[in-house]
């Protein structure tokens, strides 16, 4: 049997279009990953009903997910509004605030949050996380102790107390929580992609490297591995192996903005400007208007000595869009 819709625009059944149904089809469009179409839909949901609350957590999820914080924020706060009493939306909101970068705030919710639901550990979790963004690493500690359990499969409180380890004077207790998990867990590479940022974190990319080379051998057609150890690679100074590794993530993911991003300045400094410009010009196809890769390519095109009017207009228009970001260009 033929299920029509699997590999194009959803069908659109002979029925009201209600919130509940924009909902699903935003779930639906979230499962084929067209995150734009969930989006859409999810908005849909709302704009028929503002307080249609499962299209409002997803639509938050969303943003965050996406790096969107300031939008989650603000259909968090939304949200929280239109059911005060729902904690899952009051973490939710808590997050988006820590998102925001707004620390005391946050912390102060995840008080009164966890004062009222003392056993919802996701709360304490993201207590622990606003912590450490507030470097208080030893209070942090003492949350991300309570949290984790030695093998269990949420390693989020072992990446949160290894960071802690090292941020207090510990880097060797961190290393050596990270070789014992390795040894215990049912999913090392999980533990693997960890113990690489928190190498890379403590300035040690050797150490990186070796885990990383251990995903991409264990995963070998995942572009993001291969993007990960190029970062390790770039972090130790050699260029040549990092630009290969991008090279080979972006033949498994060619339409990846931030790989493309990683690999376009790798390029111009290895003297490789007119591929430079070449990756920097897809990432505007893949995301028209971003001023930085408007700026990016801009430099690209007057290192390289071709071009310049259009330069000259990429800088302008750069500057223009976001003046307090972009000021290398401004007298192209």
């Amino acid at each position: 049997m033929h299920f029509a819709g699997l590999d194009g625009p959803l069908p659109t059944p002979r029925c009201a279009k209600t919130p509940m149904f924009w909902y699903v089809q935003g779930s639906a469009y979230q499962q084929m990953g067209d995150s734009k179409k969930a989006v859409s839909a999810y908005q849909s949901a709302i704009k028929q009903n503002p307080a249609f609350i499962p299209a409002l957590s997803a639509l938050i999820k969303v943003y965050l997910a996406g790096g969107e914080p300031s939008l989650a924020l603000e259909h968090a706060t939304h949200a929280v509004e239109v059911k005060r009493t729902d904690p899952e939306l009051k973490l939710l909101r808590a997050t988006a605030l820590l998102r925001n970068r707004r620390l005391a705030e946050a912390r102060a919710e995840l008080t009164a949050l966890i004062r009222a639901n003392p056993g919802m550990e996701s709360a304490h979790l993201q207590f622990g996380q606003t912590l450490t963004a507030e470097k208080r690493y030893g209070e942090a500690k003492a949350v991300f102790q309570k949290l984790y359990r030695p093998g269990q499969a949420d390693l989020r409180p072992l990446e949160g107390l290894a960071v802690a380890y090292a941020a207090t004077g510990q880097p060797q207790r961190a290393i050596d929580l990270m070789n014992a998990e390795l040894i215990r867990s049912s999913s090392p590479n999980g533990v693997r992609e960890v113990f690489g940022r928190l190498a890379l974190l403590m300035k040690k990319p050797d150490i990186a490297i070796e885990q990383y080379t251990e995903l991409t051998r264990s995963e070998p057609n995942t572009a993001r591995t291969h993007r990960m150890l190029a970062e390790a690679l770039r972090a130790k100074g050699d260029s040549p192996a990092a630009i290969a590794s991008l090279e080979k993530a972006e033949r498994l993911d060619p339409n990846d903005p931030v790989l493309l991003s990683a690999l376009a300045p790798l390029l111009q400094d290895s003297g490789r400007s007119s591929e430079s410009v070449g990756r920097l010009r897809r990432v505007l196809e893949l995301r028209p208007g971003d001023t930085n890769t408007m700026n990016n390519l801009a430099y690209a095109l007057a290192e390289s000595g071709v071009n310049l009017d259009e330069a000259r207009q990429l800088a302008q228009k750069a500057v223009r869009a976001a003046p307090n970001q972009h000021q290398i260009l401004k007298n192209l």
